[in-house]
């Protein structure tokens, strides 16, 4: 008879280690994740391009990459938005990036590498919180087993369905393509490109173990891993944290309504760890919004885009048919943990299919408890295969591409997208070559270009990421019109002198206009290829010079 974690006791981790083989999971996942980045370091650019050296996301990539080279520079714990060019103080706080900021100084590794290579540990911390997370909730071995495979590797059927709606109208075709793309985390596989999202999962793991146990926080290391486990947790990934708060509000709710009952000295001990911790950060969120770029920066969490539950039978494919159905077996048999996990996947459904938070950003918490309801679904009708034939053996077969296909696809997706997205004008390389050797300023760059030079320089932009620089459209648009236009001439001088801008980059036909327009201003002008860039007198520059010395001292 398999010992559960009770009749285990207190020696119930040291008696129920993973299996060596285990360890084959994470390594897999680390190999599959890895593959874009080999394929970066591979990619030869077409003429007259160059290309970056990383795995995903070039546009998201970018602004950890500025976390990251801030820290390496100067160690600072609190950090400046460099994609605006407004005064503000350092009040962003990424624990994770800040790290990486550190051993990127100690070892003399690029940011970039550094921020690459951090998914292959995280990934194996990942896996090693999981099968201890899932100890007390799944206490048979095997069943474990299977739904840490099934986190590591399930995913959907979106590659299946997707070339069939080509047929479709263009507008289902481009939602469809649009809602279920791999960088929301539809499957924790699809999640863990990210390592900000794995650093976040993991810690979430660990805190939501108190919450979720039907008897509490009891022993030390629980009240540890709400008291220091969750301000941690805000600190690597403030949504990561707002998904475990919303989980322990939720339960008592759910358990009030469903169950009839309300365990309040459970409850009572959770929030009495929680709630200190949870107005300290209040408190600091509130010192932090005291600045108006973070409060402008973080109010970009509030919007409508959200994702729809109608995407599921696609993105979830055959997991959530076995979720179902382990549901069912958790409700007959009074699984202790029912109610826990009811409250999980429903807290996350409501978060993602938000209109008021950007819904999207809370997705890849969701196939996580999906697969540990569906683990046991799994693992019934894998057993039968002793007694199959040739057909059932096929069905078998089918079930596991099913199951089993979807992270091939989206690694080669993924490796197709290196050279879709991270291949930039030779002209831009050269600009940023160029600015890593001129002292710290203001810049006004291409919205493209501004998405790069705070990852490798140590300037500001006023525009250049979707993100981090506030209203973002509206100041792109405004950069090429004072570029191209000279009817705008006047406001592109009034933008220079306001922002304290230093170094500003236009298009090469343009660069003896822009000059005349700026006249004394301009003491030095850089042609690139296709672009040239303007050095601006000091004194114009003198506020942005000075405070963004002030920033990195």
């Amino acid at each position: 008879m398999e010992p559960t974690a009770k009749s285990l006791g207190g020696r119930g981790a040291a008696h129920d280690r993973p299996p060596l083989a285990y360890w084959l999971l994470p390594a897999l996942v680390a190999l599959l994740r890895t593959l874009p980045y080999q394929a970066s370091l591979a990619l030869e650019p077409p003429p007259g391009t160059f290309s970056l050296q990383m795995g995903y996301m070039p546009k998201d990539t970018l602004s950890y990459l500025s976390f990251v080279r801030q820290a390496a520079e100067t160690g600072r714990f609190l950090f400046y938005d460099q994609f605006t060019t407004e005064p503000q103080a350092p009040r962003f706080i990424v624990l994770l990036h800040w790290l990486l900021g550190l051993l990127s100084a100690g070892t003399g590794w690029s940011p970039s590498l550094v921020l690459e290579l951090s998914r292959v540990p995280l990934t194996f911390a990942f896996f090693a919180v999981l099968w201890s997370f899932l100890r007390p909730i799944l206490p048979d071995r095997r069943t474990r087993l299977t739904a840490c495979v099934l986190v590591g590797l399930s995913g959907g059927i979106t590659w299946l369905v997707d070339p069939l709606l080509r047929l479709a109208p263009a507008g289902v075709a481009w939602q469809f393509s649009l809602d279920t793309q791999g960088v929301f985390g539809w499957s924790t596989f699809e999640a863990l490109f990210n390592p900000l999202w794995i650093a976040g999962l993991t810690l979430s793991l660990i805190v939501l173990g108190p919450i979720l146990a039907p008897e509490g926080p009891r022993r030390l290391r629980d009240y540890a891993a709400l008291t220091v486990g969750f301000p941690l947790l805000f600190l690597v990934h403030a949504y990561s944290a707002l998904v475990v708060g919303a989980v322990a509000v939720a339960l008592p709710l759910f358990e009030l309504v469903l169950a009839r009952r309300f365990a309040w000295r459970r409850h009572a001990r959770i929030w009495l760890a929680l709630a200190p911790v949870a107005l300290g950060l209040l408190w600091l969120s509130r010192w932090q919004a005291e600045d108006s770029v973070y409060r402008a920066v973080s109010g970009n969490m509030l919007g409508p885009e959200h994702l729809s539950v109608f995407w599921y039978p696609v993105t979830f494919g055959a997991i959530l048919l076995f979720a179902m159905r382990g549901a069912q077996t958790w409700a007959r048999e009074l699984h202790p943990y029912r109610l826990a996990m009811l409250a999980w996947i429903a807290t996350v459904v409501w978060l993602h299919s938000s209109p008021v938070l950007n819904g999207y950003h809370f997705i890849l918490y969701l196939h996580l408890p999906l697969c540990i309801v569906a683990a046991s679904a799994v693992e019934s009708a894998w057993s039968l295969r002793r007694s199959f034939g040739v057909r059932e053996w096929a069905v078998a077969g089918l079930l596991a591409a099913v199951l089993f296909v979807s992270p091939i696809v989206v690694t080669a997706r993924a490796i197709g997208d290196v050279a879709l997205y991270n291949v930039f004008p030779a002209a831009y390389g050269e600009v940023l070559v160029d600015l890593q050797r001129r002292p710290a300023g203001n810049a006004l760059v291409p919205p493209t270009l501004g998405n790069l030079v705070p990852a490798y320089t140590s300037h500001r932009v006023w525009v250049g990421h979707w993100f981090m620089t506030p209203d973002k459209v509206r100041r792109a648009a405004q950069y090429e019109q004072w570029t191209t236009d000279p009817a705008h001439a006047n406001e592109l001088r009034e933008l220079v002198d306001r922002e304290a801008i230093a170094y500003l980059v236009v298009p090469a036909a343009r660069g003896d206009a822009v000059s005349r327009e700026l006249g004394a201003a301009v003491v030095e002008r850089a042609p690139h290829g296709e672009v040239e860039l303007l050095v601006l007198r000091p004194t114009l520059a003198a506020r942005g010079a000075s405070d963004l010395a002030a920033a990195i001292r």
